[in-house]
């Protein structure tokens, strides 16, 4: 894995060839539209009909994919400067008319790692500079963003066998600026990282 700070903040990082070219291979061939899934919901919220969670089942290439993100705990460790001591993993598939706003993570979102399995052009994760009194704590643990026109920090192009490790904080203003068009595949495997 290649990686690289995206500034001095120490809390955002570019990442390219995370998977090694067989595995990307067998993920190539598989019929994406056809694999086993669940809905996305987010408790409290509606289930989102356009994400999609690929099942995974012991010895799948899912399952293959997700052991070799947990053999890279110790290099995730040197790159975030702590220890990492787990990593939990979900392979998103977003089709047609998925979207998602520009939002902050909650506070129960540590660190996160998001690989890119395929190319899906212009629906790459794009983070912001926000200042400090642009951010409020909402009702519960997450923070909101109440500031206007945030100035693009970085842009992570959905491109396949790359994507980008966050430390989470209340300034990691984030989203995806388009919709998923007809025809586009966005598989990503999503990590948490603790």
């Amino acid at each position: 894995m290649d990686w690289l700070q995206v500034d001095s903040k120490k809390d955002l990082w570019q990442i390219k060839n995370i998977v090694h070219k067989d595995l990307l291979d067998a993920i190539a061939i598989q019929d994406l539209p056809n694999l086993p899934y669940e809905k996305w919901g987010v408790a409290g919220s509606h289930i989102d009909h356009h994400r999609r969670l690929i099942q995974q089942k012991a010895g799948d290439v899912w399952c293959e994919l997700t052991d070799h993100v947990q053999n890279q705990k110790n290099l995730i460790s040197s790159i975030i400067e702590e220890k990492v001591d787990s990593i939990s993993t979900v392979l998103w598939y977003d089709i047609e008319g998925w979207s998602i706003g520009t939002h902050i993570d909650n506070s129960n979102v540590k660190n996160v790692m998001q690989i890119y399995l395929t190319n899906c052009d212009g629906m790459g994760t794009v983070f912001y500079d926000i200042d400090e009194n642009d951010v409020e704590q909402g009702d519960g643990k997450e923070w909101q963003y109440v500031g206007n026109s945030p100035r693009i920090r970085a842009e992570f192009e959905f491109v396949k066998n790359t994507g980008y490790i966050m430390k989470n904080n209340r300034f990691q203003l984030h989203g995806v600026p388009n919709t998923v068009g007809k025809n586009q595949q966005r598989l990503s495997l999503y990590c948490w990282i603790r």
